[in-house]
């Protein structure tokens, strides 16, 4: 049941935070997808995430269970996932019809998008 719950958050987390291309495509593909609503959730999801990151590193360390050199770059983490949530919260809340998007699902779905179409170019003038 935990491994169906952790499934799905991230699925959440991930499908949420699409830029507005794949929010698109997700909402043509899937008439029950709501854009904003997912968007938010997400962002919800996220900030509780790094909260919690954030919140188990510093506990951790401070019993000196982990290591400074371990710590320094979880906790970035955490506090990046943390503030991005938020700020993400933050901007969808105030705009209308699509969320912001999460730099890092940006990055690898422009990357994605990027390489399937170079192999669709490859694919054509094979031919």
């Amino acid at each position: 049941m935990q491994l169906a719950i952790f499934i799905l958050l991230w699925g959440i987390l991930i499908l949420g935070a699409l830029p507005e291309l794949g929010q698109r495509d997700l909402e043509y593909r899937l008439a029950w997808w709501h854009p904003r609503l997912m968007g938010i959730i997400s962002s919800v999801v996220e900030a509780i995430c790094g909260w919690h990151l954030l919140r188990a590193v510093l506990f951790r360390s401070e019993l000196d269970v982990l290591s400074p050199e371990k710590a320094i770059p979880l906790g970035i983490i955490g506090f990046y996932l943390m503030v991005e949530g938020l700020f993400r919260l933050a901007v969808t809340l105030k705009l209308s019809d699509y969320p912001l998007p999460s730099f890092p699902i940006s990055l690898l779905y422009k990357a994605a998008i990027s390489f399937v179409n170079r192999e669709e170019r490859k694919t054509r003038s094979t031919k």
